[in-house]
């Protein structure tokens, strides 16, 4: 998860649009400069080796099982994956006063040390919700250490980002070599040390003060030299300032913007603020035979050949997914003010992941001792619930879009926001009396216990399904009545892209319901939940990449509108009024043009006889 990489060379002086303040130095005799910039991976070293010398046999202690352990060490990698490309990006542009680093470095290291005092006091932090020595407190603790483990994994990952980013930025040319090779040391003597503690005996008597157990020590001190190790670098090291850039009013950027009620409801209504993202190309071919991998290791966990084959799929499709959008999401999503859409989307996005794992862990991986019926019911009352949530949110994206495309009316809102409710209100009806009369046994298979179902109201989930084909079929159709009312003789990508994508998303979703209604209808009962979750993370694929693709497509639409066409669609004499008396059909571009009302028109100059020329032929 921390392994050393070389760092590269920083090239921000030749990027012209990037303006500093200040200049980066080291404070301190010129000998401790190389020390002063790289002790912090020193602590970011120790305190990942405690974590993963102390928090496997705490794990198992707790009672979890080997192969659910597993399991949760994936957060190391996956963080990594996740977290070092993502916080460079963020810091990269950020413009604080404090520097691009120094922020996202301090508020790690923050989280880091909560984390492993979670991690350490556990049960202490458990007992205060639930009584001391129980079941429940039992399950809580493991629960807590689990999310200590994901916070500590991610946070760690965010720190040793910016602690690399800022001695690349820091550092001359001329010492570049030297800082990494440092950077090196600092990290070889931090495994050293960080594993060598766990040789030494009974912590709890040279710090009585900080606890009672040895984790319990180690994880208050392992916090203080994080802590102490990066504030020391936030003291010493100063970075330059990035400034803020005016944009330039000549160019509105869609990606940043927003679904707005600023603009008439016609054509340019769409090209403006519905903002979608085509698929960032391909998955690399290792990355997917890692997931496949991952995906098969997964299935060798679970208990049966079914179960099997859903958790390697689901897993590896939504981890794919995830991972070739992810870089359009930080561009066009994390840059964007707030806003329904965007809530919409980080709702649906990241709830995909803990349906997924909620579906793949059954109570007897994680709870040996507590296979029950009723441990398998809350179970699957949460992976139902949780699929309601991404339904619902799914739907709401989808309704957002007929709205925005229908000219944003007041009666059409509320015509909209009723019948979103209805569908919606009956769908969680059908859903919480399916959860109810689904009745489950405990059987013991060759792998381990498990939970089975051995009846339950298959009438009741078609019924789910056959609600939301009806509510998709009846957006899609909104959508083909404002095509032919308000678009029809339009041509824009933005437009094709908003009409294409609605109708692969009605096709797919319709697709995959009938098939899950007939399935439910005429398999047999161990199989009739074998669409379910697939149906569920497609519908939530879907309807995120629809916006990213929107949001793609309408900023490549503005960057492809130069100053030389828009002065070519502009009448070819002055003499002519631009208002309503102008011919056809010259009248018809202009109309266009005054309801696009883009900023880059406001800043345009007034057009010339000289500066017009000949007319060029309009597409």
């Amino acid at each position: 998860m921390t392994g050393f990489a070389a760092l590269p060379l920083a090239q921000e002086e030749g990027n012209s649009s990037r303006k500093f303040k200040g200049v980066a130095r080291i404070v301190g005799p010129r000998w401790a400069n190389l020390p002063t910039i790289t002790v912090g991976l020193l602590g970011v070293q120790i305190f990942w080796s405690v974590e993963m010398s102390y928090a496997s046999p705490y794990l198992l202690s707790l009672g979890l099982s080997k192969s659910s352990m597993a399991i949760v060490f994936v957060a190391g990698p996956l963080s990594g994956l996740i977290m070092q490309p993502l916080i460079g990006i963020l810091a990269d542009s950020s413009t604080s006063r404090f520097g691009r680093r120094r922020p996202y470095m301090l508020l790690g290291t923050v989280l880091c040390m909560l984390a492993m005092l979670l991690l350490g006091f556990t049960r202490p932090v458990a007992a205060i919700f639930t009584s001391f020595g129980s079941h429940a407190n039992d399950v809580l603790t493991i629960w807590l250490a689990i999310l200590a483990i994901y916070l500590i994994d991610f946070s760690i990952n965010a720190v040793q980002a910016v602690d690399r980013a800022l001695l690349v930025d820091t550092l001359p040319p001329v010492d570049q070599a030297s800082g990494n090779a440092w950077a090196a040391h600092m990290l070889g003597v931090g495994s050293v040390v960080g594993f060598f503690v766990g040789n030494v005996q009974d912590l709890t008597r040279v710090f009585p003060v900080f606890g009672k157990t040895q984790l319990e020590v180690l994880s208050v001190v392992v916090s203080f030299l994080l802590l102490a190790g990066h504030l020391a670098m936030a003291f010493l090291v100063k970075e330059r300032v990035l400034l803020k850039v005016e944009v330039d009013p000549a160019r509105f950027d869609v990606a940043a913007g927003d679904f707005s009620s600023e603009l008439p409801d016609r054509q340019w209504e769409a090209q403006q603020h519905l903002k979608l993202i085509q698929p960032s190309g391909s998955t690399p071919v290792p990355t997917v035979r890692f997931l496949a991998l991952f995906g098969t290791w997964c299935a060798a966990m679970a208990e049966s050949s079914l179960a099997a084959f859903k958790a390697q799929a689901i897993w590896n499709y939504a981890v794919v997914d995830y991972i070739q959008t992810l870089p359009d999401e930080v561009r066009l999503m994390w840059t964007a003010p707030l806003s329904i859409p965007k809530l919409l989307f980080i709702a649906v996005r990241y709830s995909i992941f803990f349906k997924v794992f909620s579906a793949m862990v059954v109570p007897g991986t994680f709870f040996a001792n507590d296979f029950s019926v009723n441990g398998c019911l809350r179970w699957f009352r949460l992976t139902g619930s949780t699929s309601l949530f991404i339904m619902i949110t799914s739907e709401a994206i989808l309704f957002y879009r007929v709205y925005a495309i229908s000219g944003r009316g007041r009666r059409m809102f509320v015509a909209l926001a009723v019948q979103f409710i209805v569908i919606h209100a009956v769908v969680a009806y059908f859903v919480g009396a399916h959860i109810s009369s689904v009745k489950f046994t405990i059987s013991q298979l060759p792998a381990g216990t498990t939970c089975m179902i051995i009846s339950s109201n298959g009438h009741l989930n078609s019924a789910v399904y056959a609600t939301l084909l009806g509510s998709v079929t009846i957006a899609m159709f909104l959508m083909v009545v404002f095509l032919f009312r308000k678009h029809w003789g339009f041509h824009s990508k933005l437009l094709t892209a908003f009409y294409s994508d609605g109708i692969s998303y009605f096709v797919c979703l319709a697709v995959l319901i009938s098939a899950n209604v007939a399935v439910n209808w005429v398999a047999q009962e161990s199989y009739k939940f074998i669409l379910i979750l697939f149906e569920m993370d497609a519908h939530a694929i879907l309807s995120t990449r629809m916006l990213l693709h929107i949001r793609k497509v309408a900023d490549k639409s503005l960057d492809d509108i130069s100053f030389s066409r828009i002065m070519a669609l502009l009448p070819t004499s002055t003499d002519i009024d631009p208002g309503p008396q102008l011919p056809h059909p010259t009248r018809r571009v202009s109309d266009n043009l005054s309801t696009l009302r883009f900023r880059a028109f406001d800043s345009l100059p007034e057009p010339t006889g000289s500066s017009l020329g000949a007319q060029a032929p309009v597409s």
